[in-house]
């Protein structure tokens, strides 16, 4: 199962919204040790909790773009997290 909530995350300079992510691949992604020991994917979804915990410490070492940057070149469900005034002013609102 790889689509356990993940949250959303408060980085060091905004929020991010993460979801339906491989843990294995993740904790490559973001070299975030902690992650790699959930290994099993059945197990994910009851340890959404534990994992949400180990993202939000490591997540907050970093800004929003580093992340990003790093998320979307791996093709990786995430999102920024946008204020009502952001919103309006992207290109597809």
């Amino acid at each position: 199962m790889e689509s356990s909530p993940y949250g959303i995350n408060k980085r060091k300079d905004n929020y991010i919204a993460l979801a339906m992510t491989h843990i294995v691949r993740l904790a490559e992604l973001l070299q975030c040790e902690p992650l790699k020991n959930f290994i099993n994917p059945d197990e994910w979804f009851n340890e959404r909790d534990e994992i949400k915990k180990i993202l939000v410490r490591h997540l907050i070492t970093n800004t929003a773009a580093y992340w990003l940057a790093i998320l979307e070149k791996a093709d990786v469900w995430f999102a920024p997290v946008l204020d009502y005034y952001t919103l309006v002013k992207e290109e597809g609102y």
